[in-house]
């Protein structure tokens, strides 16, 4: 975990997320398989909460956030935390056949192919950059191994 931590400023540059992708994903599986792990809940809340908090000051060193976006950035990510640490995995069978069939499908595909759907976008948004960005501005790889500190 501290090693994550550390390398996800520096692997941010060389690729999206950098190793924070990894700790949300073990923040994921720590509340997924809760009982498997073997750890305390003090434990599990510990791991979660450095996650966050973690993430959060990396957002605010990339993105240079004053106070009230930092704020505001710990809060929601906090609050987004939160909701996911005590997610429960449910159907509403009754709910589903309620519901016009076209947006049970629309709910299910979103639900089912987030990755999908966020690389489509992804795509979507540097062909939209590529095609209305002035001459010499659009890069399609161009990490910074070495940033300004400012």
């Amino acid at each position: 975990t501290v090693a994550l931590i550390i390398l996800a400023y520096p692997t941010g540059y060389l690729f999206e997320y950098g190793t924070l992708a990894f700790l949300f994903a073990m923040f994921r599986y720590a509340v997924r398989h809760k009982d498997e792990l073997g750890i305390g809940n003090k434990v599990r809340i510990l791991f979660c909460a450095t996650v966050v908090v973690s993430v959060v000051t990396i957002q605010n060193m990339i993105f240079k956030f004053d106070m009230a976006q930092g704020t505001v950035c710990f809060l929601l990510m906090s609050a987004m935390s939160l909701a996911l640490f005590h997610f429960k995995r449910a159907e509403y069978p009754e709910l589903t056949s309620k519901l016009p069939k076209l947006l049970t499908s629309v709910i299910q595909i979103g639900g089912r192919y987030t990755l999908e759907i966020y690389v489509l976008h992804l795509m979507a948004i540097k062909a939209y950059v590529f095609l209305t960005a002035p001459d010499g501005y659009f890069k399609w790889f161009s990490p910074v191994i070495f940033p300004k500190f400012m």
